[in-house]
């Protein structure tokens, strides 16, 4: 399996702060990556060569060996800041509604400047983000696989089937030994009067 193109490196996320030519652009930079630092207690680390990264989780995919990414994130572009929440915006819905002018996707935030939002409410979306769990900490914290839940449940259920369909085919078995008794039994009745009623006579 090929290797992910984003990885962690070595590199100075303050010294790519510095490549950034558009001051203001810089500066808000600077100040998410501050705060994305705060919150999660954890240094910035290039991931690739334009993503500033804070904290980690471990994911796993279909299949391959368990793989790291940061938890916040944030990307400088020509048309906005892009600041990364691994966890979403499932749970962000009314902080979102007062945060200021923005774009979403699905793990992205996209926003012009950063003067237009309130600093506040982003502050607390990076706080609910960082301590949302991700990757296999999900299953850690759900005490199982879901995909072992599901077979275990296939599993469970599958005896009761089976035993609905042997008492089905039982019932008619005991419905054919009653239709048949009567049948044998008539014929030596009828036998027995006709040759008692001459004796009398």
């Amino acid at each position: 399996m090929a290797e992910p193109k984003t990885q962690a490196t070595t590199k100075s996320a303050a010294a790519f702060f510095a490549t950034i030519k558009d001051g203001q652009k810089r500066q808000d930079a600077e100040t998410v990556a501050a705060m994305m630092a705060n919150v999660t207690g954890a240094p910035p680390v290039m991931w690739g060569t334009n993503m500033v990264g804070f904290g980690s989780f471990q994911y796993k995919g279909s299949s391959g060996p368990e793989r790291s990414w940061p938890r916040l994130a944030l990307s400088p572009r020509a048309q906005n800041l892009t600041i990364y929440l691994m966890a979403g915006f499932e749970d962000l819905g009314p902080l979102l509604k007062k945060l200021g002018p923005h774009q979403t996707g699905k793990s992205c935030l996209y926003v012009k400047r950063l003067s237009e939002l309130d600093p506040g409410v982003l502050r607390a979306m990076l706080e609910k983000a960082a301590q949302a769990p991700l990757g296999l900490e999900r299953s850690a914290g759900s005490g199982s696989d879901p995909k072992v839940v599901k077979k275990k449940a296939a599993a469970t259920r599958a005896p009761a089937k089976g035993k609905a369909a042997t008492k089905k085919k039982a019932a008619p078995k005991k419905a054919a030994a009653k239709k048949a008794e009567p049948k044998m039994a008539a014929p030596k009745k009828a036998a027995a009067k006709k040759k008692a009623a001459p004796k009398k006579r």
